[in-house]
């Protein structure tokens, strides 16, 4: 079973998906956070990074309010490579099952599943070996939602197979707002645009590989 990987972020016109600190921003309206909830339905597996969950504390469930049907919760995935993931996070509810890779030896966090894979000089853990992790476990189809850390690093290892970014009718402009990507410049060599699509009040955009 090949592992198809789905990168999927809100963003400001001007590239943020947050505010400085604690405080939230809300990109997506609606009919976009409806459109994500279908997405996570669809998907046997969801992924973010320890930094969405110390910073937003995120279930990662599928809101069948928001889609108007039943839908089963898809695997709950955590990157942590120093194993930071708080004991009461949202992400290890029993809504559904957490698997957390990272790069520490020992170490457990109830009720998730730990696996440990190698990870580089900065901590950065080794995402092909992520993607086998998650192929035995059957995950043919994987959502990652970031923040700019995962992204930028699905990005630069050529993982991703489909990108849909909303652009939501907002400009931040604060100083240390988080931006969607950071670092050196990354071409999406082999993702091929489709039609911009109107979502609500923003835009959908869409890069699929062939």
């Amino acid at each position: 079973m090949a592992v198809r990987v789905h990168l999927n972020f809100a963003m400001s016109l001007d590239g943020c998906i947050g505010l400085p600190g604690p405080r939230p921003l809300q990109l997506s309206g609606p009919e976009d956070l409806k459109r994500v909830h279908e997405l996570r339905a669809s998907c046997d597996a969801i992924l973010v990074g320890v930094g969405t969950v110390l910073a937003d504390d995120p279930k990662l469930t599928v809101k069948t309010e928001l889609i108007g049907r039943r839908a089963k919760n898809p695997l709950r995935v955590v990157l942590d490579a120093s194993l930071r993931t708080p004991a009461g996070s949202k992400v290890l509810s029993p809504d559904a099952p957490t698997v957390v890779f990272t790069g520490r030896k020992g170490g457990a966090l109830p009720p998730a599943e730990i696996v440990r894979v190698a990870a580089d000089e900065h901590g950065f853990l080794d995402l092909n070996a992520v993607i086998a992790g998650l192929d035995k476990r059957r995950v043919g189809a994987l959502l990652v939602e970031g923040g700019a850390t995962t992204i930028a690093s699905f990005l630069r290892e050529r993982l991703v197979d489909e990108l849909t970014v909303f652009v939501a009718p907002m400009l931040v402009g604060l100083p240390g707002a988080p931006r969607a990507f950071t670092g050196e410049p990354i071409a999406l060599d082999g993702l091929k645009l489709g039609e911009p699509r109107r979502v609500g009040t923003g835009v959908l955009l869409r890069w699929t590989r062939p």
